[in-house]
């Protein structure tokens, strides 16, 4: 069977929803035979946002190191649809990678719900989290989680550790000074009910929204504001039509690169290789770059004439507390196991 035919019974079983490890022949075929490949990746955020530039550092990567057999096209700003539409279009094999967020991973594999938790991320800064996510990331626990998502869901994790941020609340009614002033806020969340979860705990009410409709939402008071890092506030303008923003940090996310498992299984060992390191090289290159565009990204938003409060850590933390364990009583889907086991793997 060549390369294509091989892709193309990948994609059968993945659509008509045979498991899909039935495609471990296509790859035993391919063999050692490499074939030109376009790779094609999308996500959510804004062009100007680090994730676009570690997509585009995967782009020049990979392309180098293949002399061009295997290239790359990059669909950024929801050009291809919600992450919800990505996530489905990496499960049938119509997109080969979707840059996306736990929460809404969690809404198809419940698991990846444990590194969208309240503080879950050991750390005092972004750079420690950081470090605490990478190792987290190279544990049994993760990997077990990855093979399963791509037994069961048809898309592979191939890389967990790509930094967004920690998620801080933006609103347009009134200056946040504690936990108490949350109360009946309607924010915005991506439309995953892990999401809602803190925020609910913190007194607010939540819609959810896809992330290409929140500018309208926000500037027609659909919504009074919403939650994000503070890179992804500045570079989507958020600060033109919200005046208040509180330093909460009470989720830390990181997106998850997820390759198609049909597309994944007609690709020769070496491009799976060359692929993996790309994107982890790549993926540091742009949590870098987001770590240090967080921190900075707060001045300048204050300069921009944004209100910014810093709320008390142990009362936001009092607030949420116990929230793993509602989380894993409401959806037994959801392994609270794993979730210690991800915390204990973080040191």
């Amino acid at each position: 069977m060549n390369r294509t035919k091989a892709f193309i019974a990948c994609i059968t079983v993945s659509l008509t929803g045979i498991a899909v490890s039935g495609c471990a022949s296509a790859s035993e075929a391919a063999g050692d035979d490499c074939g030109e490949h376009t790779i094609k990746i999308g996500h959510a955020i804004a062009t100007t946002s680090p994730l676009q530039v570690g997509a585009e550092e995967f782009q020049s990567i990979i392309e180098e190191e293949t002399d061009g057999r295997l290239t790359v096209e990059i669909f950024p700003a929801s050009q291809l649809g919600s992450e919800t539409d990505m996530i489905e279009q990496v499960r049938s094999g119509a997109l080969d990678i979707v840059l996306a967020s736990p929460a809404v991973i969690s809404n198809t594999y419940p698991d990846a719900a444990i590194l969208a938790m309240p503080f879950v991320i050991d750390g005092d800064s972004e750079a420690e989290q950081y470090v605490s996510l990478q190792t987290a990331a190279a544990s049994d626990v993760v990997a077990e989680m990855t093979e399963e998502m791509a037994a069961e869901q048809g898309m592979r994790p191939v890389d967990w550790t790509w930094w967004y941020g920690n998620r801080h609340i933006t609103n347009g009614v009134r200056a946040i000074e504690s936990v108490d002033d949350l109360a009946g806020l309607k924010l915005r969340t991506p439309d995953a009910p892990i999401h809602f979860l803190a925020l609910e705990a913190l007194g607010a009410s939540v819609t959810p929204l896809a992330f290409n409709e929140l500018y309208l939402a926000l500037q027609t008071g659909t919504v009074d504001g919403q939650e994000n890092p503070a890179s992804t506030i500045e570079t989507t303008k958020l600060y033109e039509v919200q005046d208040y923003l509180a330093v909460t940090g009470h989720m830390t996310q990181a997106e998850i690169a997820l390759f198609s498992e049909s597309i994944w299984q007609t690709l020769c060992a070496a491009d799976q290789e060359a692929i993996t390191s790309a994107l982890q090289a790549a993926g540091q290159v742009q949590s870098e770059i987001a770590i240090a565009e967080n921190a900075a990204a707060l001045d300048r938003l204050e300069e921009a004439g944004m209100q910014i409060t810093v709320l008390d850590q142990a009362d936001l933390r009092a607030a949420t507390e116990g929230a793993a364990e509602k989380w894993a009583a409401d959806n037994p889907g959801f392994s609270l196991e794993r979730y210690e086991a991800f915390v204990a793997a973080q040191s």
